[in-house]
């Protein structure tokens, strides 16, 4: 499922590029609106019990849960956005470490429960041909032992003079 929910993410962004240029530009995050594009996603896939919000433990809820085949899955989502510098790009924005926290934290939750955990985030915006992205990929690794940085595990999107990545893995 992590790889199905990384292409739908995939797919909305292309398909609303120039929406989330708006985005982009101002480091906007836009996690609600993502939730509720996977939302149909989830529905064109003949996914069934498709919930916002549901809680999956004491105190804990997941931005997204549906049911597909057997399976019920629990998705966690987040836009990350990084503070790196870019031409047209507002500076500022939430430090990218406490982003990257807040990952950490949803993986950990997800985990906790043992329950079908999807994590997937956006990172953004990053500079076009800048690896210093790895860093905080590699944060996330570390502290949850998962592999993100190998090919398949997360797409580029090259887009107005930046890139945005896709990143999902089951926990």
């Amino acid at each position: 499922m992590e790889d199905t929910i990384r292409e739908w993410i995939v797919d909305i962004i292309r398909d609303n590029e120039e929406l989330l240029t708006v985005a982009i530009k101002q480091r906007a995050k836009f996690e609600g609106w993502l939730k509720f594009m996977l939302v149909k996603c989830a529905l064109d896939n003949n996914c069934e019990d498709i919930k916002v919000e549901e809680s999956y433990g004491t105190n804990k809820r997941a931005d997204l849960s549906f049911k597909s085949g057997e399976s019920k899955y629990y998705i966690e989502l987040k836009t990350a956005n990084t503070n790196s510098k870019i031409e047209g790009v507002r500076e500022g924005g939430k430090p990218v470490t406490k982003n990257i926290a807040s990952i950490i934290n949803d993986a950990r939750k997800l985990k906790e429960a043992k329950v079908n955990g999807v994590v997937a985030f956006v990172f953004f915006p990053i500079p076009e041909n800048d690896t210093r992205w790895k860093y905080h990929i590699k944060r996330i690794e570390n502290e949850l032992e998962v592999d993100l940085l190998s090919d398949g595990h997360y797409l580029k999107i090259t887009m107005d003079n930046c890139e945005i990545l896709v990143f999902s893995f089951s926990v």
